[in-house]
């Protein structure tokens, strides 16, 4: 479950936690965010028998335009993939990601979505993704399909 509440001027917080049960296994994610106008910064920290992870993350989206917004955001995460009993003690690792996004309203219902996505792992020490969407939802429901009935899209 979580628990978000801000007031009108922004400030505000979230609160979240999720348990997972298993046989003989449990798993718990807590954590906890600070909300300002514009984004939030939080942490959040996995425990039980799925592995440790322990992450602190934050975003920010601004509408640059009415018709424009930018928005950014991190993650910092140590994490251990399961905790064994009989593995090697200490076996953390660390992960970064990162992402940018500009979002346009081209039109009525369209609206146009560049993002860039990069991360730092182990694996990976550096891997960076470009993605280019269309969402024809818009906020205008499944139904419409973000676009208007008839005529013209304009």
């Amino acid at each position: 479950g979580a628990v978000r509440f801000q007031l009108p001027s922004g400030w505000g917080g979230e609160v979240e936690s999720f348990t997972s049960f298993l046989d003989t296994r449990t798993s718990a994610r807590l954590g906890g965010a600070v909300l300002f106008k514009y984004g939030r910064v939080g942490y959040s920290a996995l425990l039980g028998d799925a592995g440790e992870e322990s992450q602190w993350y934050g975003d920010v989206d601004v509408p640059v335009q009415p018709w424009a917004r930018l928005a950014a955001g991190a993650v910092v995460s140590t994490y251990e993939l399961v905790d064994d009993d009989n593995g090697p003690e200490g076996d953390d690792r660390d992960l970064v990601t990162l992402f940018g996004r500009a979002t346009l309203e081209l039109f009525q219902g369209v609206r146009g979505i560049a993002e860039v996505q990069g991360i730092q792992n182990p694996d990976y020490d550096q891997d960076v993704r470009v993605l280019l969407g269309l969402d024809l939802f818009a906020g205008r429901g499944a139904s419409d399909f973000g676009l208007r009935r008839g005529g013209r899209m304009w």
